[in-house]
């Protein structure tokens, strides 16, 4: 599995005033962690992808959060049904 590290939900901004993007996206950042190889992608969302877009997080940032146990202020804690 690669590291999924970073996510970033951007709203469309077709003005331009903050990012420039007409839709919204989602950007995922991540590892691939056999090779080093940082890599990043850039998806069309849209308000009704985001329950979807939560599940898919979700094992990540449980993954995350077991990297970090040790040295992280709270301990890793699965969601509550998100």
């Amino acid at each position: 599995m690669n590291l999924v590290f970073r996510w970033d939900w951007r709203k469309a901004d077709p003005d331009g005033e903050k990012w420039g993007n007409e839709t919204d996206e989602l950007q995922i950042f991540f590892m691939g962690q056999r090779k080093g190889l940082y890599r990043w992608v850039e998806i069309e969302v849209t308000d009704s992808d985001e329950p979807a877009v939560k599940a898919w997080l979700e094992k990540r940032w449980c993954y995350l959060q077991l990297l970090w146990e040790g040295i992280a202020a709270t301990p890793a804690q699965p969601s509550k049904g998100e």
